[in-house]
């Protein structure tokens, strides 16, 4: 079965406390390269771009070329989803295996420090014009923090003389083209929904009943915690929904069980299986 991506999380360390995202995190670490590479084995079997994203920041391990190393010897191509806060090393991000590299505002906004961090975005995109690299890129933000002093800051550095709004590539979206592949991304605001630890043990988790829906889990993507955990997408950062381990199975064994099978039969009759998905907003923007 070929995905659309099969997103890696490299690390769950992000060493930050934002508000809109969840308190679960750190407690996975690092991927060792040797798990690593049985990713990349398993994964170039499945599909052509992987993700290092589902929790964390891979701009924050020492290494990280490594890891480039490897999806590029495994003719991978790799989409970063990064904060920006530790931005440093533009070089690396010109990495030849990189195809798009995600900067999620979001986390800057909340620093006292935002407008120094914000221009570091910046002179990296600037970097990258300069050295005319076809990397794609993408400053994520939510709606929520919409921030009129970062367009500004955003419009007077790009010396773009319209108002941003007049350049919208996509008013559902929210999508605003600044450069050739640069983009603002305005997107929903998204609320963390995660289960207890020990179960439903609270109001709301034991109340839940059986519900219609469908997603693309399963389906276009898949994840790979850092532990080596295979889960259904990107948003089960809490390993709820475990398919399997890729340290002693492949994607393809994992995707025969029947654990998987009756989650995918579900999506196609329009019901959803698992308690998470339940819960889950992302999901809803596909009923």
């Amino acid at each position: 079965m070929k995905f659309k991506k099969i997103y890696i999380e490299i690390s769950d360390i992000c060493k930050l406390n934002c508000s809109f995202c969840t308190a679960i995190k750190e407690t996975r670490g690092i991927m060792n390269l040797e798990l690593f590479q049985k990713a990349i084995n398993e994964a170039k079997k499945h599909t052509n771009l992987v993700t290092f994203h589902i929790l964390g920041d891979p701009l924050k391990i020492s290494n990280l070329i490594k890891y480039l190393d490897i999806a590029y010897k495994a003719s991978l191509k790799v989409e970063l989803t990064t904060s920006g806060v530790f931005l440093d090393d533009f070089n690396i991000l010109l990495h030849p295996s990189i195809k798009q590299i995600n900067f999620s505002l979001d986390a800057i906004v909340e620093l006292k420090n935002k407008f120094e961090l914000l221009d570091r975005v910046i002179d990296f995109c600037k970097f990258k014009i300069k050295n005319d690299s076809k990397i794609f890129i993408n400053l994520r933000i939510q709606k929520r923090a919409r921030n009129k002093d970062v367009l500004e800051v955003l419009q007077n550095k790009f010396n773009i003389e319209e108002n941003l709004k007049n350049n919208l590539i996509d008013e559902n979206e929210g999508r605003i083209k600044i450069y050739n592949k640069i983009i603002i991304d305005f997107r929903d605001t998204f609320i963390w929904k995660e289960l207890n630890t020990k179960g439903y043990n609270n109001q709301q988790n034991n109340n839940l009943k059986a519900v219609n829906g469908t997603c693309f889990a399963l389906d276009s993507h898949i994840g790979i915690l850092s532990n080596g955990i295979v889960v259904p997408c990107c948003i089960d950062i809490g390993g709820n929904i475990p398919l399997g381990n890729i340290a002693n199975s492949s994607i393809y064994d994992i995707l025969q069980t029947k654990k998987v099978k009756d989650i995918k039969e579900g999506f196609k009759k329009n019901i959803i299986i698992e308690d998470l998905c339940k819960i889950c907003d992302y999901r809803r923007k596909f009923d």
